[in-house]
């Protein structure tokens, strides 16, 4: 796509050259900035929070529940573009097409110089996103203000060329949202496959020609009929949670492992807590990790595993569930056993339904599993293992195609909205669609 013949420097960070056709002006002239209280909910406005509205799509996420709001919150009309200055970097912006109520923690805006859309992929340039967010204040909750922003100068092309700009935004990051939610579909089927080939595997082997027997419960059926019925305690040598209290936290020391810190099928170390290393032997007597042990989330996300690798001493919270494994039962084949819906069904039934789930120690002791001879579990790990690995290839390889569109998709934004790029003469094309 070719560039504008000329340009002129902008003077502004986040612009930087815009073609020499183009204005600026500071963001309170191109807009009015709509600070109506609401003190009240009027039956036909719906209700947004920053939650309802998705991270850099501009897509609204509508609820059902509504909890109420103080005076603080802002009315808005289909006029407007809305603004969460809250943690900024999250880059929440949308176009409503309906009258209604906000928090007070979204910028209400009223274009009056710019066409809506135009200024709607303005505020999702990427490089005005990182600007906004170094100078929003505070640590943990980071946020700006109408005060911040108001004084920013804003590329104005002629009308016409802002509908253009916007035309194009529109039909080129409605084929990038196509592209990216089938990618995202491809690979919530690989994770249904996933789960179950291993569904299959620990309740009923890999040998389809194998003799079957009653499991003895309607959930499971038949099973191998070498295979063995039992309860989980039955094939431990321990179930014991870690530490119930908080102990003190020190900048160096041993690990102190919580729910909290697992990421995916491993732990972040990057935020781990450490304890000292006297408070670590104490807690130790207890409940001592060790290489080959499994570990459970029982609080919070629970049914999370983990098979410990690693050699380092450490100790684990409350959150966390340590499962010693008998000889006969090996601790990989009994990860992919909670992986599987042989758990979830246990987990679902016993879980507590509160804020905060939790999975007691005697309930995990009552869990019922199905185990074959150990020979049969190798077997069935080498098999389950060259599956997953065969799965999570491609879902690798979607996910870096769903990262690539989605880099392409802001950078696309941030080329058009600053007049990097000429699209006065573009055109859309039927078939142009990404496959």
């Amino acid at each position: 796509m070719k560039s504008y013949p000329k340009y002129k420097p902008s003077g502004v960070d986040f612009l930087g050259g815009i073609p020499e056709s183009w204005d600026l002006h500071k963001l309170k002239l191109l807009t009015n900035h709509i600070s109506i209280p609401a003190f009240k909910k009027e039956d036909d406005e719906i209700y947004i929070a920053l939650e309802n509205i998705e991270s850099w799509t501009g897509k609204i996420i509508h609820s059902e529940e509504f909890s109420g709001f103080d005076s603080t919150a802002r009315k808005f009309t289909e006029n407007d573009i809305l603004f969460g200055k809250l943690r900024p970097y999250l880059a929440k912006v949308v176009i409503p097409d309906f009258k209604g109520v906000c928090v007070s923690e979204i910028i209400v805006l009223r274009p009056i110089k710019l066409k809506r859309k135009y200024l709607f992929f303005i505020l999702l340039n990427p490089n005005f996103i990182d600007f906004v967010s170094q100078t929003a204040e505070g640590t943990k909750m980071p946020r700006t203000s109408w005060n911040k922003i108001c004084d920013l100068k804003f590329p104005v092309p002629p009308l016409s060329e802002q509908q253009q700009i916007a035309d194009f935004l529109d039909y080129k990051t409605e084929e990038c949202d196509r592209f990216i939610a089938n990618r995202q579909k491809q690979i919530e089927l690989l994770n249904e496959q996933k789960a179950s080939i291993i569904n299959k595997a620990v309740t009923k082997g890999i040998n389809p020609n194998v003799k079957m027997k009653p499991s003895g419960v309607n959930w499971i059926e038949e099973i191998p009929e070498n295979w063995i019925f039992t309860k989980l305690k039955f094939l431990t040598n321990q179930i014991v949670d870690g530490t119930h209290f908080t102990p003190e936290y020190l900048d160096d020391g041993i690990p102190f492992l919580r729910v909290t810190d697992i990421k995916g099928s491993c732990f972040d170390l990057s935020n781990i807590k450490k304890i000292s290393y006297k408070e670590h032997k104490e807690l130790s007597k207890r409940c001592k990790p060790e290489k080959g042990d499994l570990l459970l989330s029982k609080n919070g996300t629970i049914g999370r595993t983990i098979i410990v690798d690693w050699d380092y001493e450490f100790s684990i919270f409350v959150s966390l569930c340590l499962i010693k494994f008998k000889k006969d039962f090996l601790a990989k084949f009994a990860n992919y056993v909670f992986k599987s819906n042989l758990f979830d069904q246990q987990i679902n039934d016993n879980a507590k339904a509160v804020t905060i789930q939790n999975l007691h120690l005697e309930k995990i002791k009552e869990f019922e599993i199905v185990f074959p001879p150990l020979s049969e579990q190798q077997q069935i790990i080498d098999f389950l293992d060259y599956k997953m690995e065969q799965c999570d290839h491609v879902i690798s390889k979607y996910q870096k195609q769903i990262d690539l569109m989605q880099e392409y998709r802001t950078a696309l934004i941030s080329q058009a909205v600053t007049g990097k790029i000429d699209v006065r003469e573009w055109k859309p094309k039927a078939s142009s669609h990404p496959k």
